[in-house]
């Protein structure tokens, strides 16, 4: 007697995994995994005394989503993240979670959430993560976003710039600081 493929009903109910099955399983995995790791980043709070708004992990969460995954996986883990924690899970900063916290104020940051990972994703499929201009476009987003920081916190961060580069920049004007 030979083991073999036989006839039976289980073999008509569960077919063996083919490669779209297995491709599948592992998109869903790697969705719910980088949701999940969200949640644990979101937990890493910095608490800056100029700003009631602490710093997060969770940005560190949504960028990797987005290089790693791509736009379409990583907006679906940023969205099933958002949803986690709509549902009543302690994803969110500080461990909040509920349907209140998911759509009040926090819910523009939780909508961003998805498209950047999504914008950041596809630029990883655009220009490739291998080739290291994304790496040159991550530094320039720092670049930006501690200048950003600067603007918000007012006079206080001009004092502690320790360098010329990210003083305060004035919205309503066209002038950019020297280099």
């Amino acid at each position: 007697m030979t083991l073999g493929t036989a006839n039976v009903l289980v073999d008509r109910l569960w077919s063996p995994p083919t490669a779209r099955h297995r491709a599948a399983v592992r998109a869903v995995a790697l969705v719910v995994g980088f949701a999940l790791l969200t949640a644990a980043l979101a937990q890493f709070e910095l608490k800056l005394s100029f700003t009631p708004v602490p710093i997060t992990g969770q940005t560190l969460g949504v960028l990797l989503a987005g290089g790693a995954l791509g736009w379409r996986l990583g907006a679906a883990s940023q969205l099933l993240y958002w949803v986690f924690g709509l549902v009543g899970l302690p994803f969110y900063a500080g461990g909040a979670g509920g349907w209140t916290n998911g759509t009040g104020a926090t819910m523009g940051y939780l909508v961003g959430f998805v498209v950047a990972a999504g914008a950041i994703g596809y630029l990883a499929e655009r220009k490739g993560s291998q080739s290291g201009e994304l790496m040159v476009g991550d530094g320039v987003g720092l670049d930006h976003h501690l200048r950003l920081w600067s603007w918000l916190a007012g006079p206080q961060a001009q004092r502690s710039c320790r360098h010329r580069r990210y003083q305060r920049l004035d919205p309503r004007s066209d002038t950019v600081p020297d280099r």
